[in-house]
C-alpha cells in the first residue's frame, strides 16, 4: 500500500505561539509543512497523529510534544506478534503513562501545573488501521463520496448533547485532573485507492465546514496543494487557533 501524505502545522492568526504538533512516522511537524509518499505493508507500523496543547501557554506546547512523542514511540516499537487485545492494552498503557507523566510534571514544577493536551493518532498494524484518541482533535475517513468523522469530541457539548454549550469545554484530555480515558477503535476500511484519512486539531475543524474540507481534499490533484488551501481556508474563517492536520490518501 502506498500513501500520499501531507502534514501542516500553522500558528494561525490569533495566537502568539503554536501549541499544536503533528507526527508522520518518526517526523514531527510544528510551524511547517511536510509531504511524502510512504509505503506501508502488513508487517510495518505507521503512525499519523495530531496533538493540541491546552491552556494558551508554553506548558501546552510542551505537553503536546511530549504526548505525541510518547505515543509515536509506542507505535514505532510495538512487538509485531500482538493480537488485537494485546495491542489495545499496549496503547492504553502508553496513553495512561503519558497522562500520568504530565500530572507529575505539574506537581514537580509550578510552571507546568495544569499542562494538558489532546491527542489523536491513527496507526497501521498488521494490515489494519487503529485510532487512539482523547480530547477534541478529530479523525475523519473519506471513502467514495462519503466523508465521516469517526472520533467523538470529548467536550461537554458533545457528551451532554446540548448545542448551547460552548464547544471548547473539554471533559477529557491528557493531563486533565478528572478521570482520564481514551477511545480506541479499529477503522473499518478496505484500504481502497482513493480512501483518505484526516486527523486535525480544532483550529481546522472549527474554522472550516466538513463539507468544504472534503471538497478541497477530494478535488485537488495533489494533497500538498490541498493542504495549503486548507490552511488558507482556516485563516479566512478567522484563524482563531493553531491549525494542524495530517491527511493521507491511499494510492
Amino acid at each position: 500500500m502506498m500513501l500520499e501524505i501531507v502534514a501542516a502545522s500553522d500558528v494561525g492568526l490569533a495566537r502568539s505561539n503554536n501549541e499544536d504538533i503533528a507526527v508522520v512516522g518518526r517526523t514531527f511537524i510544528r510551524d511547517g509543512v511536510f509531504s511524502a509518499i510512504e509505503s506501508v505493508d502488513n508487517g510495518s507500523a505507521m503512525v499519523l497523529g495530531v496533538a493540541d496543547g491546552v491552556g494558551g501557554s508554553n506548558a501546552g506546547e510542551i505537553a503536546s510534544r511530549y504526548v505525541i512523542e510518547q505515543l509515536a514511540q509506542c507505535v514505532n516499537t510495538l512487538d509485531n506478534q500482538l493480537d488485537e487485545e494485546q495491542l489495545e492494552q499496549a496503547l492504553r498503557r502508553a496513553c495512561l503513562d503519558a497522562h500520568n507523566a504530565l500530572l507529575r510534571k505539574g506537581i514537580m514544577n509550578p510552571r507546568y501545573e495544569g499542562m494538558a493536551t489532546t491527542a489523536t493518532v491513527l496507526f497501521h498494524y498488521q494490515g489494519r488501521w487503529y485510532v487512539a484518541h482523547a480530547g477534541d482533535s478529530r479523525f475523519y475517513l473519506g471513502s467514495g463520496n462519503h466523508f465521516h468523522r469517526l472520533s467523538r469530541d470529548h467536550t461537554l457539548r458533545e457528551f451532554s448533547g446540548d448545542p448551547r454549550i460552548p464547544g471548547n469545554i473539554l471533559v477529557n484530555c491528557f493531563g486533565s485532573q478528572d478521570e482520564f480515558f481514551i477511545d480506541f477503535f479499529r477503522v473499518a476500511v478496505q484500504s481502497s485507492p482513493g480512501d483518505l484519512f484526516l486527523i486535525c486539531s480544532d483550529g481546522l475543524s472549527d474554522m472550516v465546514d466538513d463539507a468544504v474540507i472534503w471538497d478541497v481534499l477530494s478535488t485537488s490533484g495533489d494533497l500538498t496543494s490541498a493542504g495549503q488551501e486548507l490552511v488558507e481556508s482556516a485563516k479566512a474563517g478567522g484563524g482563531r487557533d493553531n491549525i494542524t492536520f495530517v491527511a493521507a490518501r491511499i494510492q
